[in-house]
């Protein structure tokens, strides 16, 4: 039985700044986020699925890479459950 963990190549949000080391406020600012939702990507942090493609948008826009929630690992809330859940 295979691991997605240990399967799944898309990079984390943290590594596309580790790559590009983006300002935080300068990307809310163009993706029309709260800074506050950005940290929370950068820790792996469950965060709601408009701002997380707002923001990934926004650096493809500046890199011009194709940052998805499909191409990067981020953590999603589930608007329906008080829980978050990985999108994978």
């Amino acid at each position: 039985m295979s691991d997605v963990a240990t399967t799944d190549t898309r990079p984390f949000f943290m590594d596309i700044w580790r790559e590009h080391h983006f300002r935080v406020d300068i990307v809310a600012r163009g993706a029309s986020v709260p800074v506050n939702t950005i940290f929370a990507l950068l820790r792996f942090r469950p965060v709601e699925s408009q701002n997380a493609i707002k923001v990934l948008a926004e650096l493809s826009s500046l890199y011009q890479q194709e940052y998805t929630i499909e191409t990067v690992r981020v953590k999603l809330i589930d608007k329906g459950d008080h829980h978050a859940k990985t999108i994978t």
